[in-house]
């Protein structure tokens, strides 16, 4: 029903969505990491409690972040205003419907300061890294990351996957005839 409605809010007034859209798979964004790496590095799992994971120095050259500009930018819009969540002077819906200089700003500060800490940018390469225990985070979808858990416990790896606190994307695919 959520994705249905999201649809039905593209098509014009008395056009039903559903004769020309279905969803196929629908997720979250958030943190894959290796739990292992965090404990023997002395990391509190808790620091993924929150989008500035990515900024925390102690996860220098250790994280995969995801080459898709609407998935970086959506929860670190999130993270970036999470005060002003919080106090209410601003909505979700503001934030992903409203993009101005002042906000991508905000957003291009924190990938700046994050800039250390990532590792690569990658689509696929993330969850491969991360079955193979070589990387400590993945900002991941929730179905890849959920396909590197079922991978790397194949082979003795445990994974584990977060949404921090301060929310995160509810993204779907579909199919749409034009």
């Amino acid at each position: 029903p959520f994705v249905l409605n999201e649809f039905q809010q593209l098509v014009p007034e008395g056009v039903d969505a559903s004769d020309y859209t279905i969803g196929y798979m629908w997720g979250t964004t958030g943190w894959l990491y290796n739990p292992k790496a965090l404990e023997d590095n002395d990391i509190d799992v808790s620091l993924l409690n929150s989008w500035g994971a990515l900024t925390n120095p102690v996860f220098k050259n250790h994280i995969y972040v995801k080459d898709s500009f609407r998935d970086v930018y959506s929860v670190l819009m999130l993270y970036a205003y999470k005060d002003e969540l919080a106090a209410g002077t601003v909505t979700k819906e503001d934030l992903m419907r409203d993009i101005t200089e002042e906000r991508v700003a905000r957003v291009e500060a924190i990938l700046k300061e994050a800039k250390d800490n990532i590792a690569g940018w990658e689509v696929d390469l993330g969850k491969e890294e991360m079955t193979k225990g070589k990387m400590w985070l993945n900002l991941s979808w929730s179905g890849d990351a959920q396909w590197a858990i079922d991978q790397a416990e194949e082979v003795g790896v445990k994974l584990d996957y977060v949404v921090p606190e301060e929310g995160s994307n509810v993204w779907f695919d579909g199919w749409v005839i034009p």
